[in-house]
């Protein structure tokens, strides 16, 4: 079964929230990466927007990827169901699984389209974190924190560090 990270980038913390970048990258349990990877940034047209999210992205001194929009949200979805689509035996990782699962979940549904990926293969990567007693990763010099493509490939290192150190 293939292993596949996600990120997604938000403005509101809730199950419905607006979406304005995703990044999916196929790895193998060593953490090579395997190409071509999904990134994609929108203006999000659908989805709860929570004040306090937007004032939050704008206190951030990196520009939002918001600006580096290259498709709308309709194209966007499309897109995103058609990647996860075209790998039927996948597993779905992230971080939490319980936020940006559920979050793209909603998004597709909004645009018409079902997740590709069951409920059950939904992985999350705190979980493996906690079972390893792994503390919270250090950014790497020249990591872009919460730009989605940057964050999956974070995760990506971390679960398969985790892993080495579950199968001491």
């Amino acid at each position: 079964m293939m292993d596949i990270m996600l990120d997604i980038e938000t403005l509101s913390t809730k199950p419905n929230a607006a979406v304005f970048e995703i990044a999916m990258v196929v790895f193998d349990k060593h953490g090579a990466l395997a190409d071509p990877h999904f990134h994609v940034g929108f203006k999000p047209t659908t989805g709860h927007i929570c004040p306090e999210t937007v004032a939050w992205w704008l206190s951030r001194a990196k520009v939002c990827s918001l600006q580096h929009s290259v498709a709308t949200e309709a194209q966007a979805a499309k897109m995103v169901h058609d990647f996860l689509a075209s790998k039927p035996k996948h597993r779905l990782w992230a971080m939490p699984a319980s936020f940006d699962c559920i979050i793209l979940e909603q998004f597709l549904e909004r645009n018409g389209y079902d997740m590709p990926t069951g409920f059950r293969n939904w992985r999350d990567l705190r979980t493996v974190r906690e079972l390893a007693n792994w503390p919270d990763p250090a950014v790497a010099p020249g990591h872009i924190g919460h730009n989605a493509l940057h964050d999956v490939r974070r995760q990506i290192n971390t679960l398969t560090a985790c892993w080495e150190r579950l199968a001491k």
